[in-house]
């Protein structure tokens, strides 16, 4: 049935509230996807929800809010996240990125000045957010991102192609620290040997088995092995800790997120 642009808004934000979506989530989250579909933002968008919505763009924007009604995160429908002023592409299979991580790129950047020449480490780089902001604030880093996905090193090196990075960055396969314990790791051009970094980032998997059973059913669709840290979710850190020593250079620092409980135990 054709509709135009108010009547699919009404129709959505009805259909997101009966999921249990509050008013305000369900109108925002309505108008977002519409906008983003029908390519109209701001005035443009406003000023012609009288028009028809044209057909394709209506069937798209019904199975859309269908799967948010079913749990599908936001940012797998658009496929694009913004983490601090970049928009970085996103897709199912990799965690995607959220403001709370914006904290760990500040404390990198309150510990360095633009001025300076910096080789940065992201392990679990996932979509390259952490790495490919950093670069942007210090034009002199060059950085390495890692992670044992292959979706997300696909991501993570197309994201840093749209940004105009992928001069300075590069993004390895593997688990942690592994790739660059290889003779000549790719992509490292001028990175002493053996390979060490100025600044160690990580944004773990750190969320205990307990939290697991308690996470939002659309954050339960992200990838378990970019969330789930093991029963206290410290697992990680009792590997990465210890190994990044001897990645550091002196005066360097290794800086992870952590669980809002887990100071005193890390």
């Amino acid at each position: 049935m054709a509709m135009t642009g108010r009547q699919a808004l009404g129709w959505a934000s009805t259909a997101l509230k009966k999921a249990g979506f509050s008013e305000d989530a369900a109108g925002r989250e309505s108008r977002l996807l519409l906008s983003h579909l029908w390519d109209r933002t701001g005035l443009n968008f406003i000023l012609n929800l009288e028009e028809a919505v044209p057909e394709p763009v209506l069937a798209t924007y019904q199975d859309w809010i269908r799967r948010r009604q079913t749990g599908t995160p936001l940012q797998y429908l658009t496929g694009i996240q913004d983490f601090m002023d970049a928009d970085y592409q996103t897709l199912p299979g990799v965690l995607i990125p959220r403001q709370d991580t914006e904290i760990l790129v500040q404390a990198a950047l309150e510990r360095t000045r633009r001025s300076e020449a910096l080789w940065a480490l992201d392990l679990g780089t996932g979509s390259g957010a952490i790495l490919g902001a950093l670069a942007i604030r210090r034009p002199l880093l060059r950085g390495i991102g890692i992670d044992k996905n292959p979706l997300a090193v696909g991501l993570a090196q197309g994201n840093f192609q749209r940004l105009g990075l992928a001069d300075r960055l590069t993004v390895l396969e593997g688990s942690w620290f592994e790739p660059l314990q290889q003779a000549e790791p790719s992509g490292t051009d001028g990175l002493p040997n053996p390979p060490c970094f100025d600044l160690i980032l990580s944004n773990p998997p750190y969320i205990s088995t307990a939290e697991m059973a308690e996470l939002p059913e659309d954050v339960k669709q992200e990838p378990e092995s970019a969330l789930w840290g093991g029963v206290d979710g410290l697992d990680c850190y009792r590997e990465l800790i210890p190994a990044a020593r001897s990645f550091l250079r002196k005066g360097g620092w290794f800086l992870a997120e952590i669980g809002w409980l887990q100071g005193p135990a890390v």
